[in-house]
């Protein structure tokens, strides 16, 4: 073989090989820093947690064989805010009938039960007691039972901006082995629906009633410009167009009363089997339902499936054979207004 070409082949490789092999080995380097930083903001446990309203749940019921504490659907991370409520369910041992009669008597009695836990808040931070014990309580005996058992809220209001990490909130209770715990996701990592609050736009067709429209894609296509606005107690919606279908309006919304849903969603209120949307497939299904003002023929309702925020309509229609009967329009699946 001829020296030359054995020394061509052996030859250093080009100035501007090198120079994109560098490049590319500094790419990775940032690449995999970047996840090692990143990696390092989230908490481990947000992996057996459950997301909703700008919250990771870890633990959001404990017992400690008198009493039940459980953060309610209506607690919200918004705007560097927490709101909401801790309901505690107090198991007394008497009867109906043994209830104090007199109005000074029970609230003496209630206040006794509110006042033998003391609640502690602590995000490794900060440790001080929560002392807005909501004044309001109601008691209820469960089907076939004369047993009493009395609830009552502790209210949070706190100001919590989201910080460079994931910060573990607990909630300890005196006498209870464990806290009650969420994570506040640290700035930019929470997901971007799964949240209650917000301007919505649709994006998708989860249900459309064939009695609003047999052609799904124009119909969303028409309703792209529409927003949902979702913010403390009202929600409103803005056509553009305004139509008979999605027009103006507003409703009151509580989230208070958000509801747990089973498998399925009904789309219709009815004696007869109705059709379903089934949602089994999810982990966290809450229903925060939205009544109209000045209305009672329809009502609005947004709904948070898992990181998804859906929002859906139903009317009252009249039924010769079944009655009056609540029917879903149509159910979408939305997106950030200012995307």
């Amino acid at each position: 073989m001829d020296k030359r070409r054995i020394k061509d082949v052996l030859k250093k490789p080009a100035f501007w090989i090198i120079a994109v092999a560098v490049t590319a080995l500094a790419a990775a380097a940032v690449y995999l820093l970047a996840n090692l930083i990143n990696s390092n903001k989230l908490s481990p446990l947000r992996s057996d947690a459950v997301y909703r309203n700008g919250l990771y749940f870890v633990m959001s019921e404990i017992e400690n064989g008198e009493v039940t504490a459980e953060i309610s659907n209506n607690f919200v991370y918004y705007d560097g805010k927490i709101t909401g409520n801790i309901e505690v369910k107090e198991h007394t041992d008497f009867e109906w009938d043994d209830m104090p009669k007199g109005r000074e008597e029970r609230d003496a009695y209630f206040r006794d039960l509110q006042n033998k836990y003391v609640y502690t808040w602590t995000d490794g931070a900060t440790e001080y007691p929560i002392d807005t014990i909501n004044k309001n309580y109601w008691g209820s005996t469960s089907q076939g039972s004369t047993v009493f058992q009395v609830m009552y809220g502790i209210d949070l209001d706190e100001s919590v901006p989201a910080g460079k990490e994931d910060t573990l909130v607990s909630i300890y209770i005196t006498s209870f082995e464990e806290p009650l715990q969420f994570i506040i996701p640290a700035e930019g990592t929470a997901p971007e629906y799964g949240i209650l609050y917000g301007e919505f736009s649709p994006s998708d067709i989860i249900y459309l009633s064939p009695s609003v429209s047999d052609d799904s894609e124009n119909f969303l296509n028409a309703a792209r410009n529409v927003v949902f606005n979702a913010y403390d107690d009202v929600f409103a919606v803005c056509n553009p167009a305004d139509d008979d279908v999605i027009c103006d309006a507003t409703y009151r919304l509580s989230q208070s009363r958000g509801i747990a849903l089973d498998d399925t969603i009904k789309l219709l209120n009815s004696r007869s089997a109705v059709p379903e949307v089934d949602i089994s497939g999810y982990t966290s299904k809450i229903i925060y339902p939205a009544d109209r003002i000045g209305d009672n023929n329809d009502y609005c309702a947004v709904i948070l499936m898992d990181e998804e925020t859906w929002i859906g309509h139903w009317s009252w229609v009249e039924d010769e054979s079944d009655g009056n009967q609540l029917k879903c329009d149509y159910i979408f699946k939305v997106e950030n207004a200012s995307d």
